[in-house]
């Protein structure tokens, strides 16, 4: 069984990381409004001036054995009369960093902007999202919209990787071998994997690691981890995004090659 050894970091000098969504799930908040929301986004928006709305998306949770996640829903029908929160961004004056906030989910991502900037570690996008999760929480509580109780959490990494560059020298995932001639030269290729996360303490899985590699004009690997928080409470939630952290960083060596990590400058 893998264990987690938080004292067992793995870095890298020139990580191909581009984005990373760091994010909470609860119960949805049934008093929460899109005025609500307008009035949150006022107490952050020194820091991200700008605001995008979207459908929301549905919840998402791990269950054993394997069940298939369902795709986020692009459209909610409501028969309650009562009208649905949209999924609202607030976006950082460099379009580098955003809080996303639904009545059930609130996230906070890192992008890569401009595309030389560096990856400023986990470190900074786990700080930056507990302090805007505890600026909402408090929001919450004092406008008397309900209590939010972790159900899922969920860490995840993209990275791009030069398209041209062939798949078996990028991930152990990959042979690229085929039986024949008959075939042409591969279009597209997408591979989905997904792991049992256990945290070296007891036998029971604590959620998934995701791991899903496309092509096209750039290989992207997407890495993701979620899991349910134990216990239900913030310190629950970070602990699994520290925990989900530490199985992607290692997930990410073991799924790609020597010959990469070498490339990106492996430092442990």
């Amino acid at each position: 069984m893998s264990s987690w050894n938080a004292a067992a970091p793995v870095n890298f000098e020139r990580p191909p990381v581009v984005e990373v969504a760091v994010a909470i799930q609860f119960d949805g908040l049934s008093r929460l409004t899109t005025p609500h929301v307008g009035r949150f986004w006022e107490t952050v928006a020194d820091r991200f001036p700008r605001v995008e709305e979207f459908a929301p998306g549905s919840q998402q949770r791990e269950s054993f054995p394997f069940r298939k996640q369902q795709p986020a829903q692009q459209l909610l029908l409501q028969l309650t009369g009562r009208a649905v929160v949209s999924r609202c961004w607030f976006v950082s004056e460099d379009d580098s960093q955003l809080i996303q906030i639904q009545a059930d989910r609130f996230v906070f991502n890192w992008r890569k902007r401009p595309e030389e900037a560096p990856y400023p570690r986990y470190t900074f996008v786990r700080q930056s999202f507990a302090d805007f999760f505890a600026r909402f929480e408090a929001f919450v509580a004092r406008h008397g919209l309900g209590s939010i109780a972790p159900n899922q959490c969920e860490i995840s990494y993209v990275n791009k990787i030069d398209g041209s560059r062939d798949l078996a020298r990028v991930t152990t995932l990959w042979r690229g071998q085929q039986s024949d001639t008959f075939l042409p030269e591969i279009e597209a290729t997408t591979i989905s994997t997904s792991y049992r996360i256990q945290d070296g303490v007891s036998d029971e899985p604590r959620g998934r690691l995701h791991a899903h590699i496309a092509t096209g004009d750039a290989i992207t690997l997407r890495l993701t981890a979620r899991g349910e928080p134990v216990p239900a409470d913030t310190d629950g939630a970070l602990a699994f995004l520290d925990l989900g952290h530490h199985w992607i960083v290692n997930g990410f060596v073991s799924v790609t090659t020597p010959e990469m990590h070498l490339e990106w400058g492996r430092i442990t």
